[in-house]
């Protein structure tokens, strides 16, 4: 359920705002956006604060109840109903606050946020607007959960040296008793067995899925470098022929060996700098 639309704030929040119904100093203020775009006079380090009373749905009952901000820019305080639920420190990303022990499907509690633009803030993200951004900046909502749910899913891949091969790992924490079952599927949509740990073979590596693989550039520009001497050194001589690459090319012998020995210097180098 959407919290958006018309909230209460205040620049000059009384010492208990948490717990403050009286209208005197409050506004009307959009949420999202940003309270200094709405006319709104914010300080660096100086807490202001937003409320609201909600409804609580009655089908709600029965179920985990969460807030969850979308988008909340600078240190953040939650209450609900005067009780303290947490804080967080970020900008553009989701975070929810557990609240269903606070509230009662069927009534209406009150939501109070204090936030701080801090100036120390590492993202600095008001240093580059060239004005504090702080406040509710992305959407409010409020969720029931199913008794059993997914709460965190996290991938990572790691690639070994030559990004050919890879690891896949899958990170999961869910709440209540449950099974959850992992199908991975191929490209073509078929499925992949699954052993633990999971190794995939990536068959193909472009500079998108990752970069390519620097050795192999090594080798593909010196396999052009010995196409073009070699030919170069053909031309008006009597000499061998030699497959390289799949792919035939007139040689002389002691250029060969030459050939040979810049594979092993190109190849000591690599593992020297790389």
């Amino acid at each position: 359920m959407s919290l958006n639309g018309t909230w209460e704030f205040t620049t000059a929040p009384a010492r208990e705002f948490q717990v403050d119904t009286a209208s005197t100093g409050w506004k009307p203020i959009q949420v999202p956006g940003e309270p200094m775009m709405q006319g709104f006079v914010i300080k660096h380090d100086k807490e202001f604060c937003y409320r609201k009373i909600i409804q609580i749905p009655k089908d709600f009952a029965g179920k985990p109840i969460v807030l969850r901000f979308n988008g909340l820019y600078g240190f953040a305080r939650v209450w609900v109903n005067g009780q303290y639920i947490r804080e967080h420190h970020g900008g553009f990303t989701s975070w929810d606050c557990n609240i269903t022990s606070l509230v009662t499907p069927g009534r209406t509690a009150l939501l109070s946020v204090g936030v701080r633009d801090r100036l120390d803030d590492i993202s600095f993200g008001s240093g580059y607007a060239k004005h504090p951004i702080g406040g509710i900046l992305r959407s409010v909502e409020l969720i029931a959960l199913p008794e059993h749910h997914l709460r965190r899913l996290h991938t990572r891949v790691r690639f070994d040296s030559l990004y050919r091969n890879a690891t896949l790992t899958v990170e999961s924490v869910i709440d209540g008793p449950t099974t959850a079952m992992l199908t991975l599927f191929d490209p073509a949509g078929k499925d992949v067995a699954l052993d633990l740990p999971l190794s995939i073979l990536f068959k193909y590596a472009t500079p998108d899925i990752p970069f390519l693989d620097r050795i192999g550039l090594v080798f593909l520009i010196l396999s052009g470098v010995i196409i073009v001497v070699s030919l170069w050194e053909s031309k008006g001589r009597h000499a061998k022929g030699i497959q390289l690459s799949r792919a035939e090319f007139r040689t002389d012998p002691v250029f060969t060996i030459g050939a040979i020995g810049s594979l092993v210097i190109l190849a000591g180098l690599y593992y020297m700098f790389w």
